[in-house]
């Protein structure tokens, strides 16, 4: 979907936003290492929306890029530049059978850049991305890598907003690193996917920044993985009951919380590749169609749209 388009349904209604998923390319490490999720088609992925009742998505290639050879990252040469034909397959896909989708291509801020930004300005001229990803374990590089990339001086000139993988599995994801490049850059708008892992020193600070956000993806699978942790520096919610959960976390991020279902990843399998949490994009939904009208408006239209446009939407 061209972001103008989407600028002109968005002022006429209340719509449900999905703000992560994914689909396109393949993700070469899963399927190397027999992990979920390997391949998602943009038909398929648009169907689930569809049956879910979710009107419009958020969409990204899946997180590993075809330029490197995952059991070495050295440069695979399928690609020219990483997340090329990922990408491409994402919009190629798009144009298909995703006309309800809104495109994010994926980002290296550290490989081919000058290839990159080439890319993206001449689907930028075509209207067709919405904004950026950036996976910083998938692409073995941080947010300090950002910091120093011309793919930031992009986002600033294009008012491009980015989502950004965070965990607490690896030395890459760590979503505190986002505040020096928000002290840097205060223009941009970012948001912290998978509720930056409930880090507590995180959710500390991410109320002083006006233009940063926090998506929910995928909240059963997140409140599966953590009711069996017991330890960590991470605040602590009703994992056993999503439903509540959600709302605590509402409450602690009434303007910056965002609902994402990170389909196919509704479920999850370890690094061993045993199946840890089971689901799917429906009950991700069931989840967010528990809470009241003004919780689920807020995190699936108002917020998002802010996001994802830079403005604001009145209460209707």
């Amino acid at each position: 979907m061209r972001r103008t388009d989407f600028l002109n349904i968005v002022d006429e209604k209340v719509v449900c936003i999905d703000v992560h998923s994914h689909c396109g390319g393949i993700d070469m490490w899963n399927y190397q290492f027999r992990r979920l999720h390997m391949t998602q088609s943009m038909r398929d992925l648009a169907l689930k929306m569809s049956i879910a009742g979710i009107d419009y998505f958020v969409v990204y290639p899946l997180a590993s890029t075809t330029y490197f050879d995952c059991r070495t990252f050295e440069p695979s040469g399928i690609d020219g530049f990483p997340y090329e034909l990922g990408n491409k397959a994402l919009l190629y896909e798009s144009q298909l059978f995703g006309p309800n989708a809104l495109v994010f291509p994926a980002i290296h801020p550290k490989v081919r850049v000058r290839e990159q930004v080439h890319f993206l300005e001449e689907e930028l001229s075509r209207d067709s991305i919405l904004g950026l990803k950036f996976h910083p374990l998938a692409a073995h590089a941080t947010l300090d890598d950002l910091m120093r990339s011309d793919i930031l001086q992009l986002m600033r000139e294009y008012r491009l907003p980015m989502t950004i993988h965070s965990s607490d599995f690896d030395e890459y994801s760590d979503p505190k690193r986002v505040f020096a490049l928000l002290e840097h850059c205060p223009d941009i708008r970012v948001s912290i996917a998978h509720c930056g892992f409930f880090d507590r020193e995180f959710y500390r600070h991410a109320r002083d920044f006006g233009n940063l956000y926090m998506d929910s993806s995928s909240f059963r699978v997140l409140c599966g993985l953590f009711s069996r942790r017991k330890e960590g520096n991470h605040v602590k919610l009703k994992w056993e009951e999503p439903q509540e959960a959600l709302r605590e976390l509402f409450q602690m991020f009434p303007d910056q919380l965002m609902w994402g279902t990170d389909e196919p990843w509704t479920c999850y399998t370890d690094y061993e590749g045993n199946l840890a949490v089971a689901g799917d994009i429906m009950a991700e939904k069931r989840v967010l169609e528990s809470q009241d009208r003004t919780v689920r408006e807020k995190i699936s239209y108002y917020n998002t749209v802010r996001f994802l446009t830079g403005s604001e939407r009145n209460d209707r």
